[in-house]
């Protein structure tokens, strides 16, 4: 298993534009080793960034810390907008922690289906 850095713990050269917490990569690699996929990381799309993409789907990893705020939810629905303007499909899959990663799989497993397969 890889083992992960804090934004801050990277150099800035290594530091995404935007910041991606362990659980958004972790959750990632588990989906590109069990579906044999590679999925692009912060993907830039009319200077907004992100989580994944594969083909035309766009995967948003939303945690309680970062999406629960007017600004953000304000961004996330400028990016759905994006997304459609562009023919991709967006896909939100909620996830807080490391530790809720099983439980995510469980519960979106048709939707994960869907989007990996």
């Amino acid at each position: 298993m890889r083992r992960y850095k804090t934004a801050k713990q990277l150099k800035p050269k290594q530091q995404f534009i935007q910041y991606t917490s362990n659980s958004e990569r972790l959750f990632l690699d588990i989906m590109e080793a069990v579906y044999n996929i590679k999925i692009e990381r912060q993907f830039s799309l009319n200077g907004k960034y992100y989580d994944g993409k594969l083909n035309n789907i766009l995967i948003e990893i939303d945690g309680a810390k970062w999406h629960r705020s007017k600004k953000q939810k304000e961004n996330d629905l400028l990016k759905e907008e994006i997304a459609k303007q562009n023919n991709y499909e967006i896909y939100r899959i909620k996830l807080n922690s490391i530790q809720e990663i099983p439980e995510a799989i469980h519960k979106n497993k048709e939707l994960l289906n869907k989007i990996f397969k």
